[in-house]
């Protein structure tokens, strides 16, 4: 359990073994400097959790750092170092926030998080990195938001579901946010809700994004673009949308032309 606020700094590795769970007391927080190995396997999750006795979304803080030890990956783009969740449950926080940091993000269940959405950052300068396999879902302020800040996210293989968004970073995007060098392709988007007015219940994507081969499924917004709102220079191809609503215009996808 974790009693007080953790900071694992620079230069320093935490390996945190399949089966275990964290519980997080409220408000606390962990911050990471340096390098998480937080590899689960499919029959032993590791869970990252409040220990409140009625939890609930927001309750504590996970966060990463530029100076964390981002993922690598091999010739055939296979995991081979740095920091990494794996197999891991995240419930219950204020999701998991990359601030120019990228740790490889790979079956996870992303859920019951509140305050910003359930992944939340950008790709740091020169790095590529990765979000795949992983389900998203009930998360009360989106799915997750992602960006580039001079390299590339490829956001693939995703579950993203039931998330809700009322005031979410940007206020776009119940299901995914997504802007910049984000590559976003062969997620399943469905049953996303945007209630605050603005645009993309299922995805906003923003300029500079791909979105390709993704199945965008009964996602609703009081805005415009139920399934996808694309913003100037957004590439949105062999998409499989339909079922989507809009209480404004585009029901299934509003592409925006400043």
């Amino acid at each position: 359990t974790v009693t007080g606020n953790i900071s694992l700094s620079s230069g320093n590795t935490l390996t945190i073994e399949a089966g275990t769970t964290v519980k997080f007391d409220l408000n606390k927080v962990l911050y990471i400097y340096g390098t998480l190995i937080a590899r689960g396997t499919n029959s032993s999750n590791i869970t990252f959790t409040s220990n409140e006795s009625t939890p609930s979304a927001s309750d504590y803080v996970f966060k990463f750092f530029e100076s964390s030890v981002d993922a690598s990956f091999d010739g055939d783009g296979n995991y081979s170092s740095g920091s990494i969740l794996e197999y891991c449950i995240i419930e219950y926080g204020q999701g998991v926030y990359l601030n120019y940091a990228f740790p490889f993000i790979n079956n996870c269940t992303i859920r019951y998080n509140g305050t910003y959405p359930g992944i939340y950052g950008s790709a740091p300068s020169g790095v590529s990195g990765k979000i795949t396999n992983n389900q998203f879902y009930n998360n009360s302020e989106g799915g997750l938001r992602f960006g580039g800040n001079g390299g590339v996210a490829l956001i693939s293989n995703n579950n993203i579901y039931n998330n809700t968004c009322s005031s979410c970073i940007q206020n776009y995007g119940a299901g995914a946010n997504i802007s910049s060098t984000t590559i976003f392709s062969n997620n399943t988007v469905k049953n996303n809700y945007l209630t605050n007015g603005r645009d993309g219940g299922g995805i906003y994507a923003g300029s500079g994004s791909r979105v390709i081969n993704n199945k965008i499924i009964g996602n609703t917004t009081n805005g415009d673009g139920g399934g996808i709102y694309g913003d100037g220079g957004a590439y949105i191809a062999n998409n499989i949308i339909y079922g989507n609503s809009a209480g404004d215009d585009g029901g299934g996808i509003n592409i925006h032309h400043p």
